[in-house]
Order: C-alpha cells, then sequence, then structure tokens
C-alpha cells in the first residue's frame, strides 16, 4: 500500500475490497509460550494501527477519508465499517486477555488532529467515533483491564469525546496545554504528561531533582492522578527520573 493508490474511493464500496479477518484462528497461545510476562511489572499492549479514523485514511489515503466523514452518502457505510473493525478488535481484545492474564492495559491508536487544530468537528466526532470507542473500551473493562489511547495531533478540544468514549488515559503531545487540561478534566481521565523544558547542562544534581519534585507536585493534585509520559521521559537526566520515582511515591502515600 502506498500514498496515492489508495484501495478505495467510496466507503459504500468497502465490503468489495476488504475482509475482516478471523483473529481467533492466529496462533495466540503458540504466542502467549513465547513471549512470557514477567509478574514483577504492569503490562502494557499497545495496538498501534489504528481502527478509525487511521484505519479509514489507509484505505483511502488522507484527503478522501477526510472528506467521507462529512459526504452524508458515505456516513452509512462508514458506520457500518468502523462496526466491523469494532467487533474485530474486541475479539483482539479477548484473545489478548485470555493468553495473557498479567496484562493490565490495552492501548488502542486513532491520531485526531494537526499542529494546529483537529481534523474534524467534535459533532462528527460524536457521531462516527465515541459509540465505537466506548464499545472498545467498554469490551476492555469487562475484562478487568484499563483502556488507554494514543491520539497525536492538537486535540485538546477534543477531550470530552475521550472521556465519553470511556478512555481511563490519554498521552497528549505538547502542542496540546498539558496542564490546563490537567487542571480541567485531571478528575476525569489520566494524563500522561510531560515536564517542562529545561536544560540539564547547566544545572547540578541538586537543581535537577528539585525541578524534578516541582514537577511531582504540580502533577499529584487529590483526585487527579497522572502518569509520566513515555515520549516525555525520553532523554530526561538519570537524576529527574530517579527522583520522581522516589518522591512521587512520598506523594501519594500523603494523598492517600
Amino acid at each position: 500500500m502506498h500514498p496515492g493508490s489508495p484501495t478505495m474511493d467510496d466507503v459504500n464500496n468497502w465490503k468489495e475490497f476488504i475482509k475482516i479477518p478471523d483473529v481467533t484462528q492466529w496462533d495466540w497461545a503458540g504466542e502467549a509460550k513465547e513471549k512470557k510476562l514477567d509478574p514483577r511489572f504492569s503490562h502494557h499492549m499497545s495496538l498501534v494501527n489504528g481502527v478509525w479514523f487511521e484505519r479509514l485514511i489507509s484505505f483511502m489515503d488522507f484527503m478522501p477519508a477526510a472528506m467521507a466523514l462529512i459526504d452524508e452518502e458515505q456516513q452509512d457505510a462508514i458506520k457500518e465499517l468502523f462496526q466491523a473493525l469494532t467487533d474485530m478488535i474486541c475479539k483482539v481484545v479477548d484473545m489478548l486477555c485470555e493468553n495473557y492474564p498479567l496484562l493490565d492495559y490495552i492501548q488502542i491508536h486513532d491520531d485526531w488532529g494537526a499542529q494546529r487544530s483537529p481534523f474534524f468537528s467534535t459533532e462528527t466526532a460524536y457521531e462516527l467515533f465515541v459509540p465505537f470507542m466506548k464499545q472498545f473500551t467498554d469490551h476492555v473493562h469487562s475484562w478487568g483491564r484499563k483502556a488507554t489511547l494514543h491520539s497525536c495531533g492538537h486535540n485538546f478540544d477534543r477531550v470530552e469525546c475521550f472521556i465519553d468514549g470511556g478512555f481511563d488515559m490519554w498521552e497528549p503531545q505538547t502542542m496540546n496545554d498539558i496542564k490546563e487540561l490537567y487542571n480541567r478534566y485531571g478528575d476525569k481521565i489520566v494524563f500522561g504528561v510531560w515536564p517542562d523544558p529545561f536544560d540539564a547542562t547547566n544545572m547540578t544534581e541538586d537543581e535537577i531533582r528539585a525541578k524534578a519534585r516541582e514537577f511531582v507536585d504540580f502533577y499529584t493534585q487529590p483526585g487527579k492522578p497522572a502518569v509520566l509520559s513515555g515520549a516525555g521521559a525520553r532523554g530526561l537526566p538519570p537524576a529527574f527520573g530517579d527522583e520522581v520515582y522516589r518522591y512521587s511515591r512520598i506523594r501519594y502515600m500523603e494523598i492517600n
């Protein structure tokens, strides 16, 4: 599949081009024997290829996929396709949970925004995406697991869609005002948060550790748990990460 050579140009024809695989026939048990989970750690499975908008883009290329969302003649077919894809990914959840009982979190990808704004309106999100997200998250929760979302882009104005879609956590990128997201919505969804940029090359270890405590103090408000974003943790000096680990445990013990 290469850009400029889409699989289809009209979602109404999706059944002619797309076959939904029977994922239950994959060798889950054999894979689980090869990939043992260490009970000392929590485990997070990420379904990286997207199910809804990202998947529609893979079938159509970006611009036709975006246009299809607002084409009334394609919207019913989009819902039908998204239903088939959501049913498939729920079966993937079944297979993961059956074969990996130590799995704690299941993450799904669906990028919704560019650098400055989302790709589509709130109304489109609630009409075409949120119901299927809620089906997915309800299914994850039925297994006693947490459902997390990776969604790149400036999606500050779509966070309520993610909340209503049932997600336990979203990791926003830094074009979003993450501190404001946390202040407004941190009691409704967990955020993967980023430290403010700083130049560690001109700081002592004590100063770096003080910076880490400042970060922890802000993101440990009662009733608003947060996690250090995996992307946000990259490149941090070891002293910062060590102090976040040490001091956050103290702060959460004080809160609880």
